[in-house]
């Protein structure tokens, strides 16, 4: 046996290495898969705070039993107390928390004095000590928890022993004792705060004090990462949802994040088991279609010694023994080789691109797939030697197979078309799914490649003679060769099945990796987004304004939150400088009308001076009303510097005729802008006639009030009309014709009353064609109509809207349920650095960034990316096989190939005309190969990757996208191609120097 395999030594290599590499794409599938689920639970683990991976029981502790199958795998708990400390002498009022853990002295820095060991003892913080006066020895009254029934608090006296500083670590369980020191609280009425304070454990449990309002114990568990892999992180998911559902009725509250945890890692397993298989499978189909053709390809050439043991008596029996006894240990030697090859690969994908502390693990799972991988290799070489060994004595004895002219397929051949053809049909109609599913793609090409190949024969042989009847001897003949030749046949359906893996692999990789991109993109809104603290929206753009004039490099941004759940989010931008920094995935920002956004073209009407006087003139001024006794007056609107709105009282209002001066004072040094006139009386009241307001001044400047088109003139079907005029530019006149309101109020043009705004998604309920009632930055609601649409906003929901924040910004300040973001143009480090400082040194902090690669690596540290990754891998390795297929076929026929060029020659033909058919009949079969491939590739990615997970978690926001990568694909299935053309030439050069005259005295 080993002789003869050393006889054949490159058709042996071929066999065990195609047994190794289906070897491998059975095991490694599963142990790749493993291993994803592993790295994700280690990197799910790592990001979590931990809080989240933790457990903790507030309450009554003790009563709460966790079970030991679910404490192993945390470190020893912390215990604790906190109880809110509310200051009533001694230091400023301010209220915040008194905290107690087991041997937090040993977490903080001890700055000044010590740590507190006695009932009414505590630590304070560095801030705490220079703000409010607190160094060690001060005494302290705090107030205690009201009993039921008593109407006061207990008092409880503290005194100062030490000052520390924080040392931020797990320890604290996601605390952060300072930072809240100074700044008031979001209560009603607000109260300034101070930090964490420190206690020892006889403050919360002592008789001589008071219990603290809120108090409670604390035990808190450290989640042992180490410890804790995918098996155990979802087995405890249950048991933690027992102890969260049961705890409250032993007193008690459980806060943990790791059922969550273990719902996304079980999530994301369930989709790398369609992803991984998917492509694991097409490689592991086109192996194993290449081992069937290379074995077809062995045992035919062992046809003369099949034929020779038949003669000799040893029967089909004997004659299959002897194949077997050849391929069957070569088949069996690639297994061991391909577990170590799967083991190895599955170990450099997790030691260099996997994230975690995932190991490769050698489960029940891994040794089923080489259980099945063994059988299938030993059922399909069993089929090729039966195959051989069934024909005749006289048809063995032939050097070519007799071949039937017209399209005739084998029964094995039509069983392989009609069960592939079958599933192909079935997938493409939507009717399949399970696992043949994941192998459609590969046995649509197979389908194709096996047509093709089987068609080669009669119409090669047409073409064929056709082109030698025309005199095109030289192409003529290399078709008939190509008819004639059963590794043509072969090179077509294998290098079919290939360049279709590879195309399907290159688009799925591709598309993904868009849709990754685009999702981030939508999520993210800019390449780096700082939320700012607090409401302050003029400091915030005058900073801006300061650095970076132009807003190339950073725009403000207000997130505006709907008070109603079903209300669209509303995004107040500076479209100019959002249009550039803004990031619009699938959409051109240039398409967007921004345009439709700019405020009105009116100019405000703007007073500066400590002082605004001028002329009143009434006609025909009347006002209806039953109490007499609340005159009618005017009140000036206006906004300050700061745009801080506010109201100026002129007086009241002479009914009739009559002409007065007036006079006010206004806080209007550093400029203000007038916003409207008011006009109040008793409610259902009747006001008639016109006031004029003339010769108006501020600070002896006069103020040019109109025109009258500037104001926005009121009619209402309700309340009435009122019309501004204006006869001259420094007059206006008021027209007013109102009834049942107690106020009536005209405003000037340059705060517009509907804002204009662009929209994605449906409006909210309640609209009207295009109208619809937003919302404010001072979260009041706002009339608003419909500019123009656009597919999605960034870093929002489906529904939202989009608003000029110069426009709603007049006159308004941004309430504290929305955010103020900065939006950057460039992940600028330095840019941020400077915009913070600059914030800072005018009391405005920035509390977090985002970047574009943060939300972007949120999508790629996933199952989901890392399983689709593999693609790459599959399709690079599908086209080496085909480059091998090329290799084996050429090394397998060259004798039989080289033979009939030398006839050839010997017929009259040139060294250069025969070498052109040598090239020209692997280049044919390249080539239509190649086109079918491609066309497959290109198909079976249509219908699959829709079935294919994209993400771990559907964005809200879908930027979906899964139009062809087209010039991935083209550059991908050129590239292979050529690739297949060059090894083709030098095989068919190889095999034509070869062809000289004495070849032809051979004999098999």
């Amino acid at each position: 046996m080993w002789k003869l395999v050393r006889y054949r030594r490159l058709q042996a290599i071929t066999i065990a290495f195609l047994a190794a590499l289906i070897t491998a794409c059975a095991v490694f599938a599963p142990l790749y898969d493993r291993a994803t689920q592993q790295a994700l639970v280690d990197l799910q683990l790592a990001q979590a705070p931990v809080q989240v991976s933790g457990l903790s029981i507030e309450g009554a502790w003790p009563a709460v039993a966790v079970p030991r199958s679910v404490s192993r795998q945390f470190e020893t708990p912390v215990q604790g107390a906190r109880g809110i400390a509310n200051v009533l002498a001694g230091a400023p009022a301010t209220t915040g928390t008194m905290l107690w853990r087991d041997g937090f002295c040993d977490h903080v820095e001890v700055i000044d004095g010590r740590c507190p060991t006695d009932a009414g003892e505590i630590m304070v913080s560095e801030a705490d000590a220079e703000g409010f006066g607190l160094a060690p020895g001060r005494r302290i009254t705090v107030a205690g928890d009201q009993p039921i029934g008593e109407s006061t608090a207990p008092d409880v006296h503290l005194v100062v022993v030490g000052v520390y500083a924080e040392v931020p670590s797990a320890f604290w369980f996601g605390t952060r004792l300072t930072g809240l020191s100074g700044i008031l609280d979001q209560g009603s009425p607000p109260q300034l705060q101070h930090d964490f304070w420190l206690a020892d454990d006889s403050s919360f449990a002592s008789m001589d004090l008071a219990a603290l309002p809120q108090a409670i114990m604390l035990l808190d568990y450290t989640l042992d990462q180490s410890a804790t892999g995918v098996d155990e992180l979802l087995a405890m998911a249950p048991r933690l949802r027992t102890l969260e559902r049961t705890a409250p009725t032993s007193g008690a509250v459980v806060h943990t994040g790791l059922p969550d945890i273990a719902d996304q890692v079980a999530h994301q397993r369930d989709q790398s088991q369609v992803t991984i298989p998917l492509l694991m499978v097409q490689l592991g189909l086109l192996a194993t279609v290449v081992f069937w053709l290379v074995l077809s390809a062995a045992t035919e050439q062992r046809r003369p010694e099949v034929a020779l043991a038949l003669l000799r008596g040893r029967g089909r029996r004997g004659a299959r023994r002897l194949l077997l006894s050849e391929l069957l240990p070569m088949v069996l030697l690639g297994v061991p080789a391909g577990l170590v090859m799967a083991v190895a690969l599955c170990w450099v994908t997790v030691t260099f691109f996997l994230p975690g502390s995932a190991t490769v693990e050698l489960r029940s799972t891994p040794a089923l797939a080489l259980v099945a991988a063994v059988v299938g290799l030993c059922v399909i070489a069993a089929l090729a030697v039966w195959r051989v060994a069934r024909e005749p004595v006289e048809t063995l004895l032939r050097s070519v197979q007799s071949r039937r002219a017209g399209w005739r397929l084998g029964a094995l051949e039509t069983l392989v078309l009609t069960a592939a053809g079958t599933a192909v049909v079935a997938f493409l109609t939507g009717g399949l799914s399970g696992p043949i599913a994941l192998a459609a793609p590969a046995l649509l090409a197979l389908v194709v490649g096996l047509l093709l190949a089987y068609a080669t024969v009669p119409v090669s042989s047409v073409a064929g003679r056709r082109l030698l009847g025309s005199g095109r001897v030289r192409l003529g003949v290399s078709v008939l060769d190509a008819a004639r030749s059963p590794g043509t046949r072969r090179m077509l359906a294998i290098l079919t099945v290939a360049t279709a893996l590879l195309v399907f692999c290159t688009d799925a990789l591709v598309v993904g990796d868009r849709n990754r991109a685009d999702a981030a993109e939508q999520q993210a809104g800019a390449p780096l987004v700082a939320e700012v603290y607090g409401n302050d929206l003029f400091t915030v753009r005058s900073v801006l304004d300061d650095l970076d004039p132009d807003g190339s490099s950073v725009t403000p941004v207000v997130s505006i939150k709907a008070p109603a759940p079903d209300s669209p989010t509303t995004l107040a931008v500076l479209p100019s400088a959002f249009r550039r920094i803004a990031l619009f995935p699938g959409q051109d920002p240039s398409d967007i009308p921004w345009s439709e956004l700019a405020s009105p073209e009116v100019e405000p009407i703007r007073l500066s001076g400590p002082q605004v006087s001028g002329l009143l003139t009434s006609r025909k001024l009347g006002v209806s009303t039953q109490d007499t006794e609340i005159p009618l007056t005017l009140t000036l609107e206006v906004v300050g510097a700061t745009n801080e709105p506010f109201s100026v009282t002129v007086g009241e209002l002479l009914t009739g005729n009559s002409v007065r001066p007036f006079s006010v004072d206004v806080p209007c040094r550093d400029g203000c802008v007038l916003s409207g006139l008011r006009f109040g009386t008793a409610p259902g009241s009747r006001i008639s006639g016109s006031l004029s307001l003339s010769k108006v001044r501020a600070g002896g400047v006069p103020v040019n009030l109109g025109p009258g088109s500037a104001w926005q003139s009121v009619n209402d079907t309700e309340t009435g009309k009122i019309q501004v005029r204006s006869a001259a530019p420094d007059t206006v006149t008021v027209r007013l014709a109102t009834e049942g309101s107690s106020t009536s109020l005209v405003t000037h043009g340059w705060f517009p009353r509907v804002i204009p705004a662009i929209t994605a998604g449906a409006l909210p309920p309640g609209s009207d064609g295009d109208s619809f009632v937003g919302t404010g930055i001072d979260g009041l609601a706002r009339a608003a109509t419909r500019v123009a649409s656009m597919p999605r906003v960034p870093a929002t929901g489906p529904e939202a809207a989009v608003v000029n924040l110069d426009v709603v910004q007049r006159g308004a300040n941004v309430d504290p349920e929305n955010t103020i973001m900065l939006w950057f143009a460039s992940d600028d480090e330095a840019m941020l650095a400077k915009v913070t400082d600059a914030l800072m040194a005018r009391g405005v902090a920035i509390t977090s960034t985002t970047t574009l690669a943060d939300q972007r690596r949120s999508f790629e540290q996933t199952t989901t990316a890392w399983s689709l990754q593999l693609a790459g891998v599959v399709g690079v390795a599908g086209l080496l096989i085909a480059v091998l297929v090329l290799l084996v076929i050429a090394a397998t026929a060259w004798r039989l190939r080289s033979r009939d060029l030398a006839a050839l020659r010997m017929t009259g033909l040139s060294q250069g005309s025969v070498r052109w058919i040598a090239v020209a009949e692997q280049l044919i079969a390249i080539v239509l190969a190649g086109v079918a491939g491609t066309v497959c590739g290109l198909v079976g990615a249509h219908a699959a990757l829709p079935t294919v997970p994209l993400f771990a978690t559907t964005p809200e926001v879908s930027t979906l996208d899964l139009t062809t990568a087209w010039v991935a694909v083209g550059a991908a299935a050129g590239g292979a191609v050529l690739l297949l053309l060059a090894v083709g030439w030098l095989c068919g050069e190889a095999i034509a120097r070869r062809a000289v005259l004495d070849r032809v005295r051979e004999s098999l």
